[in-house]
């Protein structure tokens, strides 16, 4: 072998590791994004089930306020501790959904701007006026 062909496959193998090894890197990269991806999909369903769960806490103890309500008021009993510590239940529910809520926002703000998330029409000329 010659030393210009030694050179020539030294050169060679030198450019094929290093093709290998970005190889590699990029399908490591691939890898990392989708796990990146699964644990932010699953942080957003957890959030919206907690938002969920939340949201029916509360109407669970609006509804048991109601009824503390009108059995006081039927039976005359104007006892207003039941009230006061429901009231404080739904409170802290309130506060909990509040500190949920902080900082999201809607995907559709995320993926296409402020524009599409506006709740009124892009043209305001299509706006019927009375």
């Amino acid at each position: 072998m010659t030393p210009a062909t030694e050179r020539l496959l030294t050169d060679l193998s030198t450019q094929a590791g290093l093709v290998l090894r970005n190889v590699a890197l990029v399908e490591e990269l691939q890898r990392s994004r989708q796990r990146l991806v699964t644990t932010e999909d699953a942080t957003r369903r957890r959030l919206e089930r907690d938002l969920h769960d939340g949201a029916n806490s509360g109407v669970t103890y609006r509804m048991a306020l109601r009824l503390a309500r009108d059995r006081a008021v039927a039976t005359g009993d104007h006892d207003s501790r039941q009230g006061s510590v429901r009231r404080q239940e739904l409170a802290r529910s309130l506060a909990e959904l509040r500190e949920l809520a902080r900082g999201i926002h809607p995907a559709i703000l995320t993926q296409d701007g402020v524009g599409a998330a506006r709740p009124f029409p892009r043209d305001l000329s299509a706006v019927p006026v009375s």
